[in-house]
């Protein structure tokens, strides 16, 4: 019998996952309580052993053999195909999945589908499993979410539904201007910050020029690092809010987000007077997951 075929019965013991390029996040959870974490780099991708050992490692902290059902999202997984923009039911992983994962044949592996829009074009892969557990845990919210993230997802939900979304790849553009300088472990400058974003919030046009003047700056020094950082930052993230300016003017708002990208969102988001709710993203990945596997059994 192959994993796909299996029944889907529900075991109140089974394993979370979030496979984010060569990041995958394991959860063993016990109906919707965690009861161990694990965290494992995988440079061969879904295909590296390492995912199997840990797998396996979480099945027996759970005191199971290594057969339980592993609920799992990312980007790491195929590709989304079009469904209707709607993060409420569970699909069976695909037979590339499947194949390719390196899990014990014993397993039984399920994948949260993706959320394809066609116009404009965006995807997201784990942002819906997030936006699942936000919703499942604020039951009969309206407003937008901001998934903050190496693709940030800004998302219009109403009736418990996504109704539309949009994407930006800012924080990509802002680490690799900050390697190019030799800025990547930069912090960056609070006020330099402000003040950029707020002159690219208000003429992104000059969004190009006032990277240029950041990199020049450095370069001849009469520029801190924290200086540059916080210029290139506010000059990006600038850009990003005026293009998304439908999305949080005037509207309930929260963020979902880890450490690593909350600070520069929630810091914008606060200068234009925003209310801003702030929600863990390990929180909502792990309770995006959970209503999955509460709706194994239909």
């Amino acid at each position: 019998m192959s994993r796909q075929d299996k029944p889907l019965d529900r075991p109140e013991t089974w394993i979370a996952a979030d496979l984010q390029g060569a990041t995958c996040r394991l959860w063993a959870m016990s109906g919707r309580s965690i009861k161990a974490r694990n965290q494992v780099t995988l440079p061969g991708g879904i295909a590296d052993p390492a995912l199997a050992e840990t797998y396996v490692d979480l099945c027996h902290m759970l005191g199971a053999r290594a057969d339980l059902p592993l609920i799992a999202c990312g980007s790491a997984l195929t590709p989304p195909q079009p469904v209707p923009a709607r993060p409420d039911h569970l699909s069976p992983a695909s037979v590339h999945d499947s194949a390719a994962m390196a899990l014990p044949q014993e397993a039984s592996l399920y994948v949260t589908p993706g959320l394809i829009q066609k116009s404009p074009p965006a995807a997201m892969q784990g942002a819906e499993t997030r936006i699942r557990g936000f919703l499942s845990l604020n039951p009969g919210w309206d407003g937008v979410l901001c998934l903050p993230g190496e693709t940030t997802h800004w998302a219009l939900i109403s009736a418990d539904e996504v109704v539309s979304f949009q994407s930006f790849l800012t924080v990509g553009l802002v680490e690799a201007t900050l390697q190019m300088l030799g800025l990547k472990d930069a912090d960056w400058s609070s006020q330099r910050f402000n003040d950029s974003l707020a002159d690219t919030l208000s003429r992104p046009e000059l969004t190009g020029a006032r990277l240029a003047e950041a990199k020049a700056a450095f370069t001849v020094a009469t520029h801190l690092a924290a200086d540059s950082a916080g210029q290139i930052w506010g000059a990006l993230l600038g850009a990003e809010l005026a293009a998304a300016r439908a999305y949080w003017l005037g509207q309930n708002l929260a963020v979902i987000g880890s450490d690593r990208f909350l600070r520069p969102y929630e810091t914008a988001l606060r200068t234009q007077a925003i209310p801003v709710t702030v929600a863990d993203e390990e929180r909502m990945t792990v309770a995006g997951l959970t209503e999955a596997w509460r709706q194994m059994a239909g």
